[in-house]
């Protein structure tokens, strides 16, 4: 299997999981969260990577990846606060 099709199946098993947890989003530890301006997809230079707060961390066993640990957010009312936007999930 190519490294697109892995990719593929780890994000639905991510989707599939996070419905069975009741979830409504997932971010990873280390993920670079700032981008390097408001029309960019880029990583801002010198940032720090994420990293989950203990009461909301949790850990999926990817099919392919294997484990991935990272801050499962419950449903319910949540903000998310960027510097240059502001997103919520649905609620």
């Amino acid at each position: 299997m190519d490294a697109v099709a892995r990719l593929a199946e780890d994000q639905y098993f991510i989707r599939q999981e996070l419905e069975r947890l009741d979830l409504v989003s997932f971010v990873a530890d280390g993920a670079i969260l700032p981008r390097e301006s408001g029309i960019s997809s880029r990583p801002m230079e010198g940032s720090v990577p994420f990293a989950s707060p203990d009461s909301l961390r949790i850990t999926l066993e990817l099919p392919n990846h294997g484990k991935l640990t990272g801050m499962g957010i419950p449903r319910g009312i949540t903000l998310i606060v960027g510097g240059g936007y502001h997103a919520s999930p649905p609620f």
